[in-house]
């Protein structure tokens, strides 16, 4: 709610009133992230992918090169199991080895996590803490898991929330998502292009975004 953001705002990724963050969760996957990444590549802009473990181990190369591009690279969790369902230890193991696999496949720093489905338990707090990693959910949604959508319909469910400090959850796989559907999420960074040269806003890194909370 409003209310909660308001309170917790570095926890929804509410940062500088000029930038906008843009983060992808999910991936990497052979087809959704080289969309994703060659269309931030011709908009020139930089986002943050929080990875799932389990498809970094089978996707290595993807890693190292959302690195290279520039873009920032956080934790989605090992397998996108939900951490309502996880005891402390179970909890603080799997994102050991989320975070082992991002580090054996590149040399970069992490400092985020996202739980699968958002959903921030106590062992998804301790498991976080337990790893040094910070968590951040999200302000804004193009909810692109969803059935039938395409790029306007996930331009416009993002343009519903304020765009200025806000950081936007789109999908560059498919753990939960209809298969194909980071299709529209790049179809909509196209289309929220416009708005974004509007305000005023840069694109920037979870890690620029928030560099003042």
């Amino acid at each position: 709610s409003a209310k909660v953001q308001a309170k917790f705002p570095s926890m929804f990724g509410i940062g500088r009133n000029d930038s906008i963050a843009l983060t992808f969760d999910d991936g990497p996957h052979p087809d959704g992230t080289p969309l994703i990444l060659d269309t931030l590549e011709r908009l020139g802009w930089k986002a943050t992918f929080f990875v799932v473990g389990a498809d970094v181990r089978s996707n290595p190369e993807l890693v190292e090169r959302i690195v290279e591009a520039g873009h920032e690279i956080g934790i989605h969790g090992d397998t996108h199991r939900s951490f309502l369902t996880m005891a402390p230890p179970e909890a603080i193991r799997d994102l050991q080895r989320a975070r082992r696999s991002v580090q054996d496949a590149v040399d970069a720093p992490v400092h985020y996590f996202r739980p699968p489905y958002g959903s921030l338990s106590a062992s998804a707090v301790m498991a976080s803490r337990a790893n040094g990693l910070r968590p951040v959910l999200w302000s804004a949604w193009g909810r692109d898991w969803t059935q039938d959508v395409n790029a306007h319909s996930v331009a416009n469910t993002v343009r519903s929330s304020a765009l200025a400090g806000a950081t936007v959850l789109l999908h560059d796989g498919s753990s939960v998502s209809s298969p194909g559907n980071w299709q529209a999420a790049a179809g909509a960074l196209t289309e929220l292009s416009a708005d974004i040269n509007r305000l005023g806003l840069r694109t920037a890194t979870i890690s620029e975004h928030l560099e003042f909370r």
